[in-house]
């Protein structure tokens, strides 16, 4: 349609946003079917669109729920062996702190058996 044609059919729509029913009924002899022809095609890609979109959301929310299904597994797994880990420290401190308390006895009984060796 040439740049003359579509101002004057907007010259012709009234404030309302309403078409001339003279140029409604021009326009619709002259491009009725292709109109109807493309709002077809228009509503088709929007069912397709539609239905794309709903496919992923469904994804999207499968894909976050199995994130956050090996999120939580990944912190329990994490959180055992730290648990793990503290035991075997506080156990090799325990055995630590007990060689510290078996040679201040052995230098104990050393210093017991010096001095009545001594006497």
């Amino acid at each position: 349609m040439s740049e003359e044609a579509k101002n004057r059919t907007q010259a012709s729509s009234n404030d309302n946003g309403n078409v001339d029913p003279k140029i409604a009924a021009i326009r619709e002899i002259i491009f009725g079917d292709n109109i109807k022809e493309f709002e077809k095609e228009f509503k088709k890609l929007n069912n397709i669109i539609d239905t794309y979109k709903e496919e992923l959301e469904k994804k999207l929310a499968d894909f976050k729920e199995h994130a956050e299904s090996l999120i939580a597994s990944t912190n329990q797994d994490f959180d055992s062996k730290i648990d793990k880990l503290r035991e075997e420290l506080n156990k090799k401190l325990d055995e630590l702190a007990d060689e510290k308390l078996d040679r201040k006895s052995f230098g104990a009984a050393l210093q017991k058996l010096g001095d009545e060796i001594g006497k």
